[in-house]
């Protein structure tokens, strides 16, 4: 099983991730290696190949006309798919603490109004059982994290 934290930029995902690991005595899942960036996103693909081209149309329809966006929003898609399918992989066996993942992205995906019908249909498409647990933070301690990292809030 997998527990995945999600939240807006700042709120404290990975934080709280690795503390929970630990807490619990479980593995927290990153995605470091080349070879990892690699060849978890082609086992997602062909394990999921429907779900993945799913993914990648809903991420150029949200994208717009924009490549700039489009190609942002493809990095940040394969970068959660990487972390999600490796999760997975390990959370087959055990319980694993991931900090961002394809719930994640479901939050950053839409960039509009979304329904909860709309939500749960990406949900189910979701493979490997998860909880997911959700981390806020004021908007202004967020910001001060974000700009201490150099990054641009949305």
């Amino acid at each position: 099983m997998i527990i995945e934290f999600v939240g807006l930029p700042g709120a404290g995902k990975t934080t709280l991730a690795r503390r929970t690991a630990e807490e619990l005595g479980i593995e927290y899942v990153n995605v470091s290696a080349a070879r990892e960036k690699c060849w978890y996103p082609i086992r997602f693909a062909l394990g999921s190949p429907i779900f993945f081209i799913w993914l990648m149309c809903m991420t150029m329809r949200e994208a717009g006309l924009s490549a700039r966006r489009a190609r942002h929003m493809l990095f940040v898609m394969l970068s959660m798919a990487v972390r999600d399918e490796k999760a997975r992989a390990c959370g087959r066996e055990r319980m694993v603490v991931l900090d961002e993942g394809l719930t994640q992205y479901a939050l950053s995906l839409y960039r509009r109004r979304v329904d909860t019908g709309e939500l749960r249909g990406y949900m189910a498409r979701v493979r490997g059982a998860r909880e997911v647990r959700h981390v806020e933070a004021p908007r202004d301690v967020r910001l001060a994290r974000m700009e201490g990292r150099g990054r641009v809030s949305r």
